[in-house]
């Protein structure tokens, strides 16, 4: 079945599991995510996660 083959490399297709999260122009790190899943510092598991380093923002008030 021709559907069976096409789904073969379908993680591939997707993308990545996880990994980082940059900066559309300079390419700086800013975080990353995980459609997995994280655990957070009170213990619960987050799933999908996405972290961003506090200090790699400027945080804005509006």
């Amino acid at each position: 079945d021709d559907d069976n083959n096409n789904n073969n490399n379908e993680e591939e297709e997707i993308g990545d599991l996880d990994g980082k999260i940059n900066c559309p122009n300079c390419k700086f790190k800013l975080g990353n995510y995980s459609w997995a899943g994280m655990q957070c510092s009170c213990g619960t598991w987050v799933t999908p996660s996405f972290a961003i380093h506090k200090e790699k923002v400027d945080e804005v008030y509006s």
